[in-house]
């Protein structure tokens, strides 16, 4: 089994520009997202995947100083870029991280794919923990399928058109008991989004390397700003649409609800962590 991060990367975010080039604590926001793929054992390469634009090209040298590599393909389509890097390497799991959630887990992502693996699944994510800390690990024949289906316009929604269990292999991994944490946002599209960053980075005690349920302590001890995902917070949805969190929420569940899922057992964060440090 060779399994690829695809690292999905631009500098033309609008709402917070050049958010994947600013600075966090001692390193860039994209950094940190490099840094944690690194430390998951289960992951053959990681390829921060660009465009050919001109602009995106700054992100080449910063994937050279992390020693990973860089790739630049369609400016629209990042599920192309995806889909060419794994055929490229004959990837059999390709993981999609994006390059605003600047705390994905490697906990998580490591046990999502040692599960993907054990149950034959086509897509594996983790439910009920904040939005910008999970990652999604999809089969490449399965991703190929899905995007022969799929209008290219739509590509930045995938989640939505892989996370079917009527059509595709599906699991979910759920946080252990005291771990869980939908209603909070992790990732980073604003510059209030960017100050909670730079917060949780100053404030915790590890750091840049801060861990899931240090953020989780912290938020009880001090109170992280912009962390609470209110209820009535617009969604994102293909052809312009929206929709508000509460009804996103429950269209996962019920998407969860139909997927084979899987509970980790108390303590089993702290293991792994201990786990990779060692």
């Amino acid at each position: 089994m060779k399994t690829i991060a695809c690292l999905i990367a631009r500098t033309n975010s609008t709402r917070l520009p050049e958010k994947v080039l600013r600075p966090v604590g001692r390193r860039l926001l994209i950094e940190h997202i490099i840094d944690r793929l690194k430390r998951v054992p289960e992951l053959d390469d990681i390829v921060l995947c660009s465009s050919t634009e001109p602009d995106d090209q700054r992100l080449k040298p910063v994937a050279e100083r992390n020693d990973i590599r860089f790739y630049a393909g369609s400016p629209d389509a990042p599920i192309e870029r995806m889909l060419l890097v794994g055929k490229s390497d004959k990837a059999d799991t390709l993981v999609r991280v994006t390059g605003d959630n600047i705390f994905t887990d490697p906990v998580y992502l490591g046990e999502m794919l040692r599960r993907h693996e054990q149950q034959s699944s086509e897509y594996t994510r983790i439910m009920d923990v904040p939005i910008g800390l999970g990652a999604e690990v999809m089969d490449y024949s399965a991703l190929s399928h899905c995007y022969s289906t799929l209008d290219p316009d739509k590509s930045e929604y995938l989640m939505l058109y892989m996370f079917r269990p009527e059509t595709y292999r599906c699991q979910v991994l759920l946080p252990e008991s005291g771990l869980e944490g939908p209603d909070f946002s992790l990732t980073v599209d604003t510059p209030e989004d960017l100050h909670r960053s730079q917060f949780i980075v100053d404030n915790a005690a590890s750091g840049d390397s801060v861990t899931y349920p240090e953020i989780l302590q912290l938020h009880r001890s001090t109170g992280i700003p912009h962390f609470h995902f209110e209820a009535a917070a617009r969604i994102k949805l293909p052809g312009g649409r929206d929709i508000a969190f509460d009804a996103f929420k429950a269209d996962m569940a019920d998407r969860t609800a139909r997927s084979v899922q899987t509970r980790l057992e108390r303590g089993h964060y702290a293991a792994a962590i201990d786990n990779l440090a060692a």
